[in-house]
């Protein structure tokens, strides 16, 4: 082996360097060349980057295109469904609004049933604003009085309360006695309240059941003892006397104020017993000393806070200590008599054998008396009695009765048993029998008129207003009637009523109607639903007062007061005509002119409810106008207008024309309904409500259902 050769020389540093920079190149190529891959990889990922980008904002606008056609296409279908929902709600309301006018011919026709088949079909599609009249029209009338176990059970009187709301009879069921409670429009059985310790009446006494206003309480008297109960608890009121005689001594009649907190009792020779409700809840029972000889009171009614009484020799009005004073004289004691405070008057009914004597007594120091004389059927008489609407009734055993006023009789027999129970109710008549029925007999005057509320008495002169009634006595004495209570003002000028009560002026002071005194001066012309009044001061100013406040208004005219001068029943708004131009009042600014012809001046004017309606009689023609639109409507009567009056939303005018109520529909001017022929006023109480006078009668009218 040969030994290595150690001086052999390695390569020289030219050689070395040149191998390094070779080296390095190649190094720096491949370096250069992977740079240039990168940066052309990195080109290429930026190019497709910036395609991806552009591509994506392209996609946007295009999506933000698309979705802005959509959105535009969204609002035009938007709106296309808009109108055809207003035109499908605008055809379903014409449509409904058709079927009620078919319905109301139907209603003409009698064909009550296809009426009411109607407004279902119109009440589902949107019924008119006066859809309530038609539905009061096409409604059931009958009302039957079910739900007593002892329907078998003789009625032996009965009583309505003083709304109207409820009624109550008292039933013999050989076992004991009981009283039922009903509610008046349905006929419900209420409640049933039992009697302890009354016997069997005898089948010609006539006990005497008095209600509440509301019927929640009641009072009996019957066979010597008196009976209140109230939240159902029934106590004795009173005693009876040891030698109490069934005939000289029977209960001839009970009256009590509106709370039953002071009764009377008429009984006979023992005289008038005044029964007081303490507020422990017990009762005061006192004989009234009649300053008479040998009183024997066969009839007393409270006549305000004083009571009258029917003696065998006169009519006398009972002061304080049993003063009396002569109201009326009597040659001869009569067979049959009833006494009642109506309408700021004591009525006065006298029988003796066929002749029946009504007379109206005006209670004053100088008694005003009118009287009239109506023959009754050959046959025994029942019972004669005042029903709560001020009626004269003479009962028949036949189960006759007649029904009268100062001028006209009308007799009808309600069922073929004697009745022992006769009264007004809302759809008519109810009576009772001593077959135990109870019934309705239903009177389409009813129906179409409303509900006598008083008679009123001859020689006085009533007008309605929107919360009530004003009567003028002989004399000129002013009486107020409101919620069934008659109140006497005196000798006052004027007065305007307002839900809480009426308001006039006298001695200088203003008598606001929650009771308050106000020194405002001027003339009272009226009076709003919230109890605040309008006063006009001359020269040419509007005041609005009310308990806290006075606010003044510029009224234009020249110092000219306004007449007349009518305001919204719910709202406070009037308007006033002056002259030949009409002004409405909002009560926020001056009054404000809304129409006039200078050739015609306007002779009636009528505000809706809420005051957004004005209807303006030029003889037959009637201009409504929309007081918050320039929109006017008109309506062409047959003859002109005595009064008119709007209704429901100003969408109905109610005319008086020669003794008809009328009512138009105003958008089309149709006749919708012709009632009465012996209507002389009429006043717009509410929304869908009348006070009328109506043969001699004042009548409440309510259009508008309670469902």
């Amino acid at each position: 082996m040969a030994e290595f050769d150690q001086s052999r020389d390695g390569p020289s540093p030219e050689v070395q360097l040149i191998a390094r920079m070779r080296l390095q190149r190649v190094v720096f190529g491949a370096f250069a060349i992977v740079l240039v891959c990168l940066f052309a990889l990195g080109l290429s990922a930026y190019r497709r980057m910036q395609g991806e980008k552009k591509d994506a904002q392209n996609q946007a606008v295009n999506a933000d295109a698309m979705a802005k056609a959509a959105e535009k296409s969204s609002d035009r279908i938007e709106r296309e469904l808009q109108n055809v929902a207003g035109e499908l709600g605008d055809t379903r309301r014409a449509l409904a609004l058709e079927k009620c006018r078919l319905a109301m011919h139907e209603v003409r026709d009698g064909q009550l049933a296809r009426a009411r088949a109607l407004l279902e079909e119109a009440q589902r599609l949107g019924p008119p604003a006066w859809a309530p009249l038609l539905s009061r029209l096409t409604q059931d009338q009958a009302v039957r009085f079910n739900g007593s176990e002892h329907a078998d059970s003789p009625v032996l009187c009965g009583a309505m309360s003083l709304d109207r709301s409820h009624m109550a009879v008292l039933r013999d069921t050989g076992e004991f006695m009981l009283i039922e409670t009903y509610d008046a429009a349905g006929g419900q059985l209420l409640r049933t309240e039992t009697l302890d310790g009354v016997a069997r009446l005898p089948d010609d006494a006539r006990p005497r059941l008095l209600l509440n206003r509301d019927g929640s309480a009641w009072y009996l008297s019957a066979g010597g003892l008196s009976y209140y109960a109230s939240a159902g608890r029934v106590v004795e009121v009173g005693e009876r006397p040891d030698d109490y005689d069934p005939v000289l001594d029977e209960v001839r009649s009970v009256d009590a104020d509106a709370g039953l907190s002071v009764v009377y009792e008429a009984c006979g020779r023992r005289g008038l017993i005044r029964r007081t409700r303490m507020t422990d809840g017990n009762w005061l029972s006192e004989r009234v000393p009649l300053d008479l000889e040998a009183p024997n009171v066969l009839a007393a009614c409270l006549a305000g806070d004083s009571p009258v009484v029917i003696t065998p020799s006169g009519i006398y009005k009972v002061g304080k200590d049993g003063k009396t004073g002569l109201l009326h004289p009597l040659e001869a004691a009569p067979e049959y008599c009833a006494l009642k405070w109506g309408a700021g008057a004591a009525l006065v009914a006298l029988l003796n054998g066929r002749s029946l004597e009504l007379l109206s007594i005006k209670v004053e120091d100088t008694p005003h008396v009118v009287t009239c004389r109506h023959e009754m059927p050959d046959e025994e008489t029942q019972d004669l009695c005042f029903l709560s609407d001020d009626t004269p009734v003479w009962i028949g055993r036949s189960g006759r009765i007649v029904s009268m006023n100062f001028s006209t009789r009308e007799s009808k027999l309600l069922g073929g048993y004697t009745l022992s129970f006769v009264e007004r109710h809302p759809q008519g008549w109810v009576f009772g029998n001593r077959k135990g029925e109870v019934s309705v007999r239903t009177e389409e005057s009813f129906r179409l008129l409303g509900e006598p509320q008083h008679l009123l008495p001859p020689q006085f002169v009533a007008e309605p207003r929107a919360h009530g009634f004003i009567l003028r006595a002989p004399g000129a004495t002013l009486y107020v009637l409101q919620n069934a209570e008659v109140r006497g003002l005196g000798h006052v000028l004027n007065v305007a009523l307002a839900p809480q009560g009426p308001a006039w002026i006298e001695g200088g002071d203003l008598h606001l109607p929650n009771g308050s005194l106000s020194r405002e001066d001027g003339t009272l012309i009226g009076a709003f639903s919230d109890g605040s009044v309008l006063l006009y001061a001359q020269p040419q100013k509007l005041k609005h007062v009310d308990a806290s406040s006075v606010r003044e208004f510029l009224l234009q005219g020249g110092g000219r007061a306004p007449d007349p001068v009518v305001l919204a029943t719910e709202a406070d708004v009037a308007a006033l005509r002056l002259g030949g131009d009409i002004f409405v009042c909002d009560l926020v600014s001056d009054p404000q002119p809304v129409a006039g012809r200078a050739e015609v001046e306007p002779n009636l004017m009528a505000l809706d409810a809420l005051g957004e309606h004005l209807a303006i009689a030029y003889g037959p023609t009637i201009v409504v106008h929309q007081l918050r639109s320039d929109s006017v409507a008109t309506v062409r009567t047959t003859v002109a207008p005595k009064q008119i009056a709007l209704l429901f939303g100003g969408s109905v005018l109610v005319s008086l024309e020669a003794g008809e109520m009328v009512l138009y529909e105003v958008s089309t001017g149709r006749e919708l309904l012709r009632a009465g022929d012996d209507v002389t006023a009429l006043c717009a109480s509410g929304e869908g409500s009348l006070r009328l006078i109506a043969g001699a009668r004042l009548v409440e009218l309510q259009l508008q259902t309670d469902e």
